[in-house]
């Protein structure tokens, strides 16, 4: 017979809360993504930021400033270190942090 698993308590609070009152609520787009280096990328209407889990700091590394253009995705490419973005009048852009441009 199999043992029922342990039950694990849950927090009541959140150990951490970042504010993004600009943030889209639309189900299609992809504005939130995070890497295995500790690193979240939020896209908020036309910039992107980057919060350090490690260092605990908030960065706005970039923002397009054409007319009508925001973010609708964001995705970190494999090894964490470029983050690959998606715009709304359909052209992509990757951004590389190391170099800290397109």
């Amino acid at each position: 017979m199999r043992k029922a698993a342990p039950k694990t308590r849950l927090p009541e609070q959140p150990y951490r809360v970042l504010p993004a009152a600009l943030l889209k609520d639309d189900f299609y787009l992809n504005l939130l993504d995070w890497a295995d280096s500790g690193h979240i990328a939020v896209g908020l209407q036309s910039s992107l930021y980057l919060w350090s889990g490690c260092a605990s700091t908030v960065t706005k590394v970039q923002e397009f400033r054409s007319e009508g253009e925001s973010l609708c995705g964001v995705n970190f490419l494999p090894g964490g270190n470029r983050i690959a973005l998606g715009l709304s009048r359909g052209d992509m852009s990757i951004f590389d942090l190391e170099r800290q441009k397109s």
